[in-house]
Parts: C-alpha cells; sequence; structure tokens
C-alpha cells in the first residue's frame, strides 16, 4: 500500500442542496449489473443515520411481524413502513412518483429533525396495534400476500 496510488472520486450536489436526488440517481445507475438492488436497499445506503435505524427497529415490532410475515432480506417490509410514515406525517404534500416522494421524506427525516423518535413509535406502533387487534393477521391480505395499495389507505 505505501507505493500504491488509490484514486477517488467525490459526488458532490450543488442543487437543489436540500435532497439527494442525483446521488440516488447514480446509485440507482450503477446497481445495473449482478443483484438489482431495490429502492429501499438503495435509501439504507444514501440516507443512513437515526431514521434508518429507527425503521429496522420499528420492523421488529411484533403485531407488524405478526402481519407482515417473516422478515424481508431485501428491505421491502422497511420499506412498507417509510410509506406508511410518509403518508402520515406529509401525506398531505404527496406528488407522483412515490420513489422520490419516499427518498424526500427519508432524507429530509435522516436525523430525526422533524419528527422525533416518539412521534414515529407512537403513529406506526399505536395504528399497527389497532389493525392488528381489528382485523387480526390478514390485515391488508386479501389473497395471502400483503397489499401495499391497502396498507397505504
Amino acid at each position: 500500500m505505501d507505493d500504491s496510488i488509490l484514486h477517488a472520486t467525490i459526488v458532490k450536489q450543488d442543487e437543489p442542496s436540500d435532497d439527494n436526488s442525483s446521488i440516488y440517481n447514480i446509485f440507482e445507475r450503477l446497481n445495473s449489473g449482478g443483484t438489482t438492488l431495490t429502492s429501499q436497499e438503495i435509501r439504507g445506503g444514501i440516507y443512513h443515520g437515526k431514521f434508518k435505524d429507527l425503521l429496522k427497529q420499528l420492523n421488529q415490532n411484533n403485531s407488524w411481524r405478526d402481519i407482515y410475515g417473516k422478515s424481508d432480506s431485501r428491505m421491502r417490509d422497511e420499506e412498507m413502513i417509510l410509506r406508511f410514515l410518509a403518508l402520515y406525517f406529509n401525506g398531505y404534500s404527496y406528488k407522483k412518483p412515490l420513489k422520490e416522494f419516499l427518498n424526500q421524506f427519508m432524507g429530509k427525516n435522516r436525523s430525526l429533525k422533524l419528527h422525533s423518535e416518539s412521534q414515529i413509535r407512537q403513529a406506526f406502533e399505536g395504528t399497527i396495534e389497532v389493525i392488528h387487534q381489528s382485523l387480526g393477521v390478514q390485515a391488508f391480505k386479501p389473497k395471502k400476500l400483503i397489499n401495499a395499495a391497502v396498507l397505504t389507505l
């Protein structure tokens, strides 16, 4: 290593300064070979922080696990939680496409500055508990598989 040359490229987005949409697009384009990452796997790499850690914790909620089923190694279950939270807190400002809406919400809440951990926990855990108690494990599953559209209503 002492006599080696190490090349590095720094990618910085100047505009818009309040999000990482360019970095997300680069990750998405680089992700064309091998196993293609899911949108949530890419988000996890770009928007790491307290909010990402909280999503992982919420994903272990017993009522949620009963409803969703076994943990998804491709993070689709975490994306469902993110979708719920984004629509719960910012549904009034939703604009298509959903992927960009989720990216922006996760980026802006990365450090839990917009919504506190307790607000987020209360919103998700309280809602999931009511759904679990009233609809049971078949909630959101009209035909055995979880239905994302029903979850986001």
